[in-house]
């Protein structure tokens, strides 16, 4: 396994969860970020966070969000190879360079998921998929670029600092794709939906995989007694992460959101093709 970091808070054992995270996204998740952030500081009876604040915390990076959230008595863990994971009578033991026992695990691993949930009695769908995207020049200046996300064709734009974030989205990438084909293609697809897209220049190109689910849909639930998992979110995983937390956590706890049912996401679901898709993405 990957080196994943953990959030471990403490309980009747040694740590009452384990949170798996290796996934992301290239997203504009300043907002998102800050409003989980402070509702979780609320909870506990902090003030509230300025979104400059938080940005500034991503701006710097991983290590400057895990030493505010050691502060608030979270431990993390960084290229902690993970060697095994063992049910014990009342929860589970974690082995690596050493071994940590937890109330209850949560595994989001992306896309390694599948192979290490295979023990488990999981067939997973969840695969790797190079997703090509580009960082424009600064762009449309002053205006509000939300994400937007094209149902037919896949195509994407979303504010990325003075800049924007482009690219195609597929289930599928075709034979020989790659930067070329998609920057022609969103040139192409921008003179019909937004043609002030369509002559932008190309600061920098960006490739990177993301856990794309069989179906097309995250996988979010139960593994077993005391283990969960979320994964399979197709590139969004930042995005979706702070309502699917939330979403999870209030499941674990045993009091489920009455408005919002992730059943369905289940990881023991049938995995058959689905005939819409949790993205936009562009068919064969």
């Amino acid at each position: 396994m990957c080196s994943p970091a953990f959030c471990l808070m403490d309980n009747e054992m040694p740590f009452g969860a384990i949170i798996f995270d290796l996934d992301g996204t290239l997203v504009h998740s300043a907002p998102d970020l800050t409003a989980i952030l402070n509702r979780l500081l609320n909870k506990e009876g902090y003030s509230s966070l300025d979104e400059t604040v938080v940005t500034a915390m991503i701006g710097d990076g991983v290590a400057a969000l895990v030493k505010a959230a050691r502060g608030r008595g979270v431990r993390y863990r960084e290229h902690w190879a993970v060697r095994s994971l063992e049910r014990l009578d009342s929860g589970w033991r974690l082995i690596g360079p050493n071994v940590v026992e937890a109330e209850r695990v949560v595994i989001c691993t992306g896309y390694w998921t599948s192979d290490f949930l295979r023990s488990f009695g999981l067939e997973l769908t969840i695969r790797p998929q190079a997703l090509y995207s580009a960082i424009t020049g600064p762009a449309l200046a002053g205006q509000h670029v939300p994400l937007t996300l094209d149902l037919d064709s896949g195509f994407v734009v979303e504010r990325e600092a003075a800049g924007l974030i482009i690219a195609i989205l597929f289930e599928n990438n075709p034979p020989g794709y790659g930067h070329t084909r998609m920057l022609e293609e969103f040139a192409e697809l921008a003179r019909v939906r937004a043609p002030s897209l369509a002559e932008l220049h190309i600061a920098k190109r960006v490739v990177a995989n993301v856990d794309m689910g069989g179906d097309g849909h995250p996988y979010v639930g139960r593994v077993e007694d005391g283990l969960w998992m979320a994964a399979g979110f197709g590139g969004h995983g930042v995005m979706h992460g702070p309502p699917v937390g939330e979403l999870l956590a209030k499941t674990i706890v045993g009091r489920p959101d009455p408005t919002v049912d992730i059943t369905p996401l289940s990881p023991w679901r049938e995995t058959v093709a689905g005939s819409e898709w949790m993205v936009a993405a562009k068919k064969g």
